[in-house]
């Protein structure tokens, strides 16, 4: 396996406004530079991020991987790899998700998920979240609430017997 060199995306919205460089919202999953352990963040009070990184033992590079992210009504990030743990982030706020006017290819990036990573960039092609990634995926999912770890633990189990 190569090392991972950046941020790798997974599932983003992005919120970051280029002309208020105070406006940070938005929700995503992603994984860490270098180790690719996955993490979750989501804006909060409008210009700020909170985020909770998933435990490196329930991570291996290379290897299919559960991944559930929440936001609660707190605004707190969690985060569930492989079933396991549901690290809580240690703020919350006011989540943040609110329209914005940047584009790229003509297409609005405000209030839309994408799969795989975030495609906005600046004039010079940095990419302001979450780059995309070359990873595949499998299933994914959007739910309707934050789930508990109970259901979180279920949702694992249901995705394990895609495989079984």
């Amino acid at each position: 396996d190569s090392p991972i060199s950046s941020i790798g995306g997974i599932f983003c919205s992005t919120q970051y406004d280029p002309s208020n460089t105070n406006s940070k919202g938005g929700f995503g999953l992603a994984t860490l530079k270098n180790t690719g352990v996955p993490y979750v963040i989501a804006g909060a009070n409008g210009n700020a991020y909170t985020s909770a990184n998933g435990n490196a033992a329930d991570y291996t590079h290379g290897e299919i991987t559960h991944v559930i992210g929440t936001i609660d009504t707190n605004g707190y990030v969690t985060i569930y790899v492989n079933g396991k743990d549901g690290i809580k982030s240690t703020s919350g706020g006011e989540f943040n998700c609110s329209k914005g006017n940047m584009s790229n290819m003509g297409e609005t990036l405000f209030n839309t998920f994408y799969i795989g990573g975030d495609p906005s960039a600046d004039k010079s092609g940095k990419v302001s979240d979450c780059p995309l990634t070359s990873a595949s995926f499998i299933d994914v999912k959007v739910y309707s609430k934050a789930l508990t770890g109970t259901e979180v633990e279920t949702a694992y189990k249901n995705a394990q017997n895609l495989f079984n």
